[in-house]
């Protein structure tokens, strides 16, 4: 019987990795006897020497080698091919290229530096506790608690804010308005009647 190896399935074409990422490469031969696979990084085997799996049958064996890098570094760049023998018979893989990138990290781009603001700082201030509702009651009312108010609901889902414009003096401007008005129509009621006394006498 004529030795015979063929390859049916290895990983070619082009892999693109990150440092500390894996690469995984696999290579299946058949042959006439159990052959020898193992995947090259150009002139130099990557896997001699480790174990494979085989499976011999109908007097055909079958063998699957993967070469595995758990963590990529830029030295595991390169073109690797699969190479199987059977005896005299030989053959060789497409290749593959691999590409393994810096992995990106924070980086300092420009040195802060000191800023004026001409406009006062906002003052914030938190009310805490507030009602089961949600509800924050500000008791006696003063003007310096003037400003916007905003309340804020965050969990683990997301976050969700609205806010509110607090205006003092709103309440007492129309308190004083009320009262003026109620004066004012008091006059004239007072003078309808001494007009209407001053009429009939």
């Amino acid at each position: 019987m004529k030795d015979f190896v063929k390859i049916t399935s290895s990983t070619e074409g082009v892999i693109k990795v990150k440092q500390g990422d894996t690469i995984e490469l696999e290579c299946t031969a058949v042959g006439s006897f159990t052959p020898s696979v193992d995947w090259y990084k150009g002139d130099i085997p990557v896997t001699y020497g480790e174990d494979n799996n085989y499976i011999t049958k109908f007097g055909v064996t079958r063998m699957v080698v993967r070469y595995i890098e758990d963590c990529a570094q830029l030295k595991h760049e390169g073109t690797y091919t699969c190479q199987a023998e059977s005896g005299s018979a030989s053959m060789t893989s497409p290749s593959v290229t691999v590409f393994v990138s810096e992995k990106m990290s924070p980086r300092m781009l420009k040195n802060g530096g000191s800023c004026k603001q001409d406009q006062k700082l906002a003052r914030i201030t938190r009310y805490s506790p507030i009602l089961d509702s949600g509800d924050l009651i500000i008791r006696n009312l003063r003007w310096p608690d003037m400003g916007v108010y905003m309340c804020v609901a965050e969990n683990s889902v997301g976050k969700d804010i609205i806010s509110t414009f607090l205006y003092p003096m709103l309440v007492s401007f129309i308190l004083q308005y009320s009262i003026y008005r109620f004066c004012e129509i008091s006059l004239l009621i007072c003078f309808y009647n001494y007009l209407f006394f001053f009429v009939l006498g």
